[in-house]
């Protein structure tokens, strides 16, 4: 993974990206807005910090750090890597940490990176997972383990079109909100692995994070809007109970789901209260009292899919 390649373009979240690092399914040539490159000339020299980002640490010495610097941005991922991104964000490099394992680098660019350069251009970014029909998508809103990625996958199980997992990238026109495309897999958790059975024409890997990577869609995503959030809550009920959200309620729900945790930046935090605010009052916010366990079967996603007029 670590061998510097053939860079490849990519269409991931509204972004185009020539990768020396596999992002998910190449796509034609063309113009690009980033480059992505592994850094083959040994670790920086530490720029000087200005200001911190972003920063989250968890369990087992996990998280990250980033600073801007006098030479651009640093995003430090805790004994994974670094990436260094030069100062108008249109190009990066990644050096590996020692040890660590390469194939949690894509996961990483995929996810957080992407999303901190696009919150840091302004543009809104939810923690989900989303589907679409029809040109209307459904956005599946929440932490990690909230069960985004499950209902997903069993809204494609009854005909939806997978759009993005775990990072949904949104842009305003005329009061309404067209959704980005992001890459084709998504990425179960060992209790939701199951769900694979629903796909077994469709590829799937194991992940470097302990997860079932199953290959929903080929190529981008058809255009479509957002119509519905959907904000999963665990419950021991054997089907799921819907109910649309007021508005502040709605506002709240949204806030407690940022892509990227720990944001200091205050141009960050203020495009999420506003973007928020304007969600909550444009598209329907629902909680949805989703399963304990996953379940298996495809009737459920239909059922989800019909509570919020999708179909």
């Amino acid at each position: 993974m670590n061998a510097t390649g053939s860079p490849r373009r990519y269409a991931l979240h509204g972004l185009r990206i020539l990768s020396e690092i596999p992002l998910g399914e190449p796509v034609a040539d063309g113009p690009h807005d980033l480059v992505v490159r592994w850094n083959t000339t040994g670790p920086g020299t530490g720029a000087p910090e200005r200001r911190v980002l972003a920063d989250a640490s968890w369990d087992e010495g996990r998280g990250y750090r980033h600073v801007e610097t006098t030479a651009g941005l640093r995003l430090a991922f805790r004994n994974v890597c670094e990436v260094l991104v030069t100062p108008d964000r249109r190009s990066l490099t990644v050096q590996q940490a020692p040890g660590a394992d390469p194939e949690l680098v894509p996961i990483l660019l995929e996810g957080n990176v992407v999303a901190t350069l696009l919150l840091l251009a302004g543009e809104c970014v939810l923690h989900a997972s989303a589907v679409c029909l029809g040109g209307r998508a459904v956005a599946f809103i929440g932490g990690s383990g909230t069960g985004k990625s499950t209902l997903a996958a069993l809204c494609c199980a009854a005909g939806a079109t997978f759009l993005t997992d775990d990072v949904l990238h949104l842009t305003a026109e005329a009061g309404a909100f067209h959704c980005a495309s992001g890459g084709p897999e998504v990425r179960l958790r060992a209790g939701a692995a199951s769900l694979a059975g629903c796909f077994a024409d469709r590829p799937s890997r194991r992940t470097a994070d302990g997860r079932l990577a199953v290959a929903l869609r080929g190529g981008e995503a058809p255009p479509s809007w957002l119509a519905a959030v959907v904000v999963p809550v665990r419950t021991r009920s054997p089907r799921s109970r819907v109910t649309r959200l007021a508005p502040f309620d709605a506002w709240a729900a949204l806030m407690r789901a940022p892509r990227v945790l720990g944001v200091r930046d205050p141009g960050v935090l203020r495009t999420e209260f506003e973007t928020c605010s304007r969600l909550a009052q444009a598209v329907p916010v629902y909680r949805a009292d989703a399963w304990a366990e996953p379940p298996s079967d495809p009737s459920l996603g239909a059922e989800l899919l019909s509570s919020i007029g999708l179909v």
